[in-house]
C-alpha cells in the first residue's frame, strides 16, 4: 500500500490550485472564520424604506454559517458580526462602477475601499476592527449589480490601516437567486477554493 504522502496531488501553478503545498494567505477551512458585514446603497439604487438592513442580514448569515457548521461535520464556525444600523451610501452610482463589464482587483479594491470611506464617513470614525473577511452587501434594490465576488487580497483602508484579509461584496444575485448560498459560495474563494463550473455564458450553472 502506498504511503499517504505519495497519494497527495500536487499543487500547480494554476490560480487557487487544490493540490497540497499551494500557498496564497488562504482563510483557513478549520476552526472559526471572523467576519465583519455592512450594507450599502446608491444614488441610483436607494434602499427603499420598505427595507430592512436586519431583513437582508437575516437571510444571508445565520443558513450560510450552519451551511458550514453541516458540510464540515463541526469543523468550520462561520461567525459574521454585521452592522445593520444603517445603509451606507456610497460615494459614486452603482452604474459608476460598471459591475458587469468585468472587474479586475484594482477597481474590485477601489469599489472596497469606497465602502470603507463611506462607512468611517472619510476618515471620521474608525474602520472595522481587524477580522478574516469584510462583507459589504448591497441593497436588494440594484439592478446595476446582479452577481457576488471574493476578493483574493487583502483589504486596508486609503490611508493603509489594515481591515481584513479578504473581502466579499455581494450583488443583487443572494436576494434574486441564490440565496444566503451565495455568502457560502464567495467566503470558499477567500479559503482558495476555485470555481468548479465552466466559465462560458452558453453553460448556465445552478
Amino acid at each position: 500500500m502506498a504511503a499517504a504522502t505519495t497519494c497527495k496531488l500536487p499543487r500547480t501553478d494554476a490560480h487557487f490550485s487544490v493540490g497540497h503545498g499551494f500557498q496564497d494567505d488562504c482563510i483557513s477551512g478549520t476552526g472559526t472564520i471572523q467576519g465583519y458585514m455592512i450594507f450599502v446603497d446608491f444614488s441610483d439604487a436607494q434602499s427603499p424604506a420598505s427595507e430592512s438592513v436586519k431583513e437582508l442580514r437575516d437571510l444571508l448569515v445565520p443558513d450560510a454559517a450552519k451551511w458550514y457548521q453541516t458540510a464540515s461535520y463541526g469543523q468550520l464556525e462561520l461567525n459574521i458580526t454585521a452592522d445593520t444600523s444603517k445603509f451606507y451610501r456610497m460615494p459614486k452610482s452603482a452604474a459608476s462602477y460598471r459591475w458587469e463589464e468585468g472587474f479586475g482587483a484594482e477597481q474590485h479594491l477601489s469599489y472596497i475601499q469606497d465602502a470603507l470611506d463611506a462607512y468611517t464617513s472619510n476618515g471620521a470614525r474608525a474602520p472595522p476592527a481587524e477580522t478574516d473577511i469584510l462583507y459589504i452587501a448591497t441593497t436588494r434594490n440594484n439592478d446595476k449589480m446582479t452577481r457576488s465576488l471574493g476578493s483574493s487580497f487583502s483589504v486596508s483602508t486609503r490611508n493603509g490601516k489594515l481591515v481584513s484579509r479578504r473581502a466579499v461584496t455581494s450583488g443583487a444575485n443572494p436576494y434574486i437567486s441564490w440565496g444566503y448560498k451565495a455568502v457560502n459560495h464567495e467566503t470558499g474563494h477567500s479559503m482558495c477554493l476555485p470555481d468548479y463550473y465552466p466559465n462560458t455564458p452558453d453553460l448556465p450553472t445552478g
